[in-house]
């Protein structure tokens, strides 16, 4: 988890202070409502971390236990090669590369292997160009999960 502000000091350490949050210390955004807890990340093609990358703490998971309710990506502009939506471990690799949204280059909704069902590891949310890499497209990933 990281916190929701930071800076860096002369040393070059990130100093963390403010509420804990899931999100990035940047542009993502977590939202709670009762136990459904929603993800929100901010997707484009010169910003893309998928399989092959790795992962820290202040990218967006969904934590071990949690029930993935629904996915969908609500795109600005329209990715020129497509890109799939899932999970993979910390050190990126694939856990399901399509799991929450199959191929796609545009606005979509989740009906990937792992929505409707409960999480059995610790898994980062990964988009990763399909074959390849865009150069030019973004928008926003919405996760939703139960805890």
């Amino acid at each position: 988890m990281a916190t929701q502000n930071a800076w860096i000091n002369e040393d070059g350490l990130s100093v963390n202070f403010g509420p804990v949050t899931g999100g990035s210390t940047a542009i993502n955004h977590n939202h709670t409502k009762g136990n459904t807890k929603e993800i929100q990340i901010a997707i484009g093609a010169s910003t893309l971390k998928g399989v092959g990358d790795l992962f820290s703490m202040k990218d967006e998971i969904i934590p071990e236990g949690a029930f993935v309710q629904s996915a969908r990506y609500i795109a600005e502009i329209d990715f020129d090669n497509a890109v799939t939506f899932g999970l993979v471990d910390k050190e990126g690799v694939a856990i399901d590369q399509a799991g929450l949204i199959g191929t796609g280059t545009t606005t979509a909704t989740g009906a990937g292997a792992w929505i409707g069902t409960t999480a059995t590891e610790v898994a980062y949310v990964a988009a990763t160009a399909t074959t390849t890499a865009p150069t030019v497209g973004k928008g926003t990933l919405i996760v939703e999960y139960i805890m």
